[in-house]
């Protein structure tokens, strides 16, 4: 989970103050309320806050597109949107109310330990809407990029759509091939690196580069790995995307003197 904002303010009739709020990696909005003694009212005022939120789409997606980019707030889904409740403990009368709501709300337990250590307990999950999970590929398909990405999250498909938005914005001379070995791109001149995505069933999205970053632009890829031939990136933020077109653009310019 990506925490975006605490003490955020929804603006409208009634001005509401929410604990934290931030988004999950499936794209849904995340409500967080916190009550360090008790828990009365927790989970009523979660699910007003909810509800208020669900309302007010346009404020959330503007917060979510200033702090991790357009192609973030593109992959929104608010058909998850939840409610995360975290308490000492809870009444019972909490977990039978949950379970006659029309929302998706995690109940969750702290306990603080001598040595500033804390743990958190789900005590009761409810949920009335699941993100399917995509089909795996057959252990021996052989797919195209583009294929393979249907079965990323939203988070890294957007990613690689901004990514190939800003490629495709370089240069007309920058050349692109999907194929089974990911989205390859080149100039006349030279082959420079592709976009591909790890063989897994919650695929990232990699950039290999047949060449090496500046200080600078290494600095936004924290597990930048480099060989002698090249680089290996994996994206994740829309700060790491601007880096990757920076270094690309680099390249392509590098390639054509």
């Amino acid at each position: 989970m990506t925490f975006l904002a605490s003490e955020w303010t929804m603006h409208g009739q009634v001005e509401m103050r929410v604990d934290t709020i931030g988004i999950d990696g499936d794209g849904f909005p995340v409500i967080i309320e916190y009550k360090k003694v008790g828990s009365d009212n927790i989970l009523n005022q979660a699910l007003f806050y909810l509800s208020a939120l669900k309302q007010r789409q346009g404020d959330f997606t503007e917060l979510v597109r200033s702090r991790l980019g357009e192609h973030m707030a593109q992959a929104i889904d608010w058909k998850g949107a939840r409610a995360l409740c975290i308490a000492h403990e809870f009444h019972p009368y909490d977990l039978n109310l949950l379970d006659q709501t029309r929302a998706n709300v995690d109940l969750v337990t702290f306990e603080f330990f001598a040595n500033s250590t804390f743990e958190l307990d789900i005590v009761k999950s409810h949920r009335i809407y699941r993100k399917p999970p995509p089909q795996a590929p057959a252990p021996r398909s052989r797919l195209t990029f583009g294929e393979m990405l249907t079965f990323a999250s939203p988070q890294v498909q957007s990613l690689a759509r901004g990514l190939q938005e800003a490629l495709g914005q370089i240069d007309e001379g920058l050349y692109f091939v999907d194929c089974k070995d990911g989205l390859i791109f080149s100039t006349l001149s030279a082959e420079l690196g592709r976009v591909h995505l790890s063989g897994s069933m919650h695929p990232k999205l990699k950039v290999t580069m047949h060449s090496h970053p500046s200080e600078s632009q290494a600095l936004a890829f924290p597990g930048l790995k480099v060989g002698q031939g090249g680089s290996q990136v994996t994206l994740r933020t829309a700060e790491q995307l601007d880096a990757m077109v920076a270094w690309i653009t680099d390249q392509v310019m590098q390639s054509m003197r």
